[in-house]
């Protein structure tokens, strides 16, 4: 299956990237595809959250394994879907483990010291076009925002 995400920014109204992805790429490439698409700096932190549909985040993906693991006893007076839980590193998780519904959300932080951000949102889910090769821009409208303020 074939993932189109639709990526928003709260501070470059007039941006909007649309992309398709395979459904068994890792965060890690789809982070290395927005940097690419971008041109923001590949040695700067970025992480994805996944995001419910106030765009609270929840889950964590991060470049690196940081070795964080959260003891679920210290939570056990939260709800299950409101537990924290421990970060998962973008090259350990698949797409289609972690979006699994149209109009599932993701947040992008591309700054971390400012707290900037995209908005992911999936629109559809397709099957492969043959003559088309993925991941792939779809569409790229406007200016996206500078990576560093």
């Amino acid at each position: 299956m074939i993932f189109k995400f639709s990526i928003l920014s709260p501070e470059a109204e007039d941006f909007l990237l649309d992309v398709e992805l395979p459904y068994d790429l890792t965060l890690l490439d789809f982070n290395d595809l927005l940097l690419k698409t971008l041109q923001y700096n590949p040695s700067e932190m970025t992480s994805f959250f996944k995001s419910d549909i106030d765009w609270e985040k929840f889950q964590e993906f991060t470049l690196f394994d940081m070795g964080l693991e959260l003891d679920p006893d210290d939570f056990e007076d939260y709800d299950d879907d409101e537990k924290p839980q421990s970060p998962i590193a973008m090259g350990d998780a698949l797409l289609g483990k972690h979006i699994t519904e149209k109009f599932d959300r993701l947040i992008y932080v591309f700054d971390m010291f400012n707290e900037r951000e995209l908005y992911i949102e999936l629109i559809e889910t397709k099957f492969p076009d043959e003559s088309a090769t993925y991941p792939r821009v779809v569409e790229l409208k406007g200016t996206p925002p500078k990576q560093i303020n």
